[in-house]
């Protein structure tokens, strides 16, 4: 499951809130309260469990991973959230028919691993309400520098760390 997370940190809602990244929680209080949203490869669901944290908003999340979905499921079961649906689902094969149009469509860290992004950009865009909101993430080179000099420093201190356990 992608990402991965421990379930038992979350025993209670206030406990997904408490721990919610400053990205939900502007989201959160940008999106109101009526809303319909899709989070398009959901993947472990810890979005869409904290947006349906408000009753009043009907929120689907699609993944391809049944693995990833379980995860979401045990989450959104958990907490006993009744306005969250969670489908297996490809990014390509997105459907308004089947699974409705929506007022705000997230896509956060998935085109750019597809061989063919602007086709399903152009899948995303057919769910999406002719008023409504496309917010679409992707890794770049310049946004990972950060994380990049982090993990070089981390194989620093772990090389340093084996390389002077070698001398005792």
């Amino acid at each position: 499951p992608f990402p991965d997370f421990d379930i038992n940190k979350y025993e209670t809602a206030e406990d997904l809130e408490d721990r919610a990244s400053w990205y939900f929680k502007l989201l959160d209080a940008y999106i109101p309260e009526n809303s319909s949203v899709i989070e398009i490869g959901c993947g472990t669901g810890q979005l869409v469990n904290f947006l349906a944290l408000k009753p009043n908003r009907q929120i689907t999340g699609l993944d391809l991973s049944d693995v990833s979905l379980d995860k979401a499921r045990q989450l959104r079961d958990k907490l006993q959230l009744k306005n969250l649906s969670l489908t297996r689902g490809s990014l390509f094969d997105l459907d308004p028919d089947k699974i409705g149009t929506f007022d705000y469509t997230f896509c956060n860290g998935v085109l750019h691993h597809t061989d063919r992004p602007y086709e399903g950009f152009q899948s995303i865009l057919r769910v999406v309400k002719p008023s409504g909101f496309v917010v679409v993430g992707y890794y770049n080179g310049i946004a990972r520098i950060p994380l990049r000099i982090a993990r070089a420093g981390l194989r620093k201190d772990h090389e340093y760390s084996l390389e002077e356990k070698r001398h005792y």
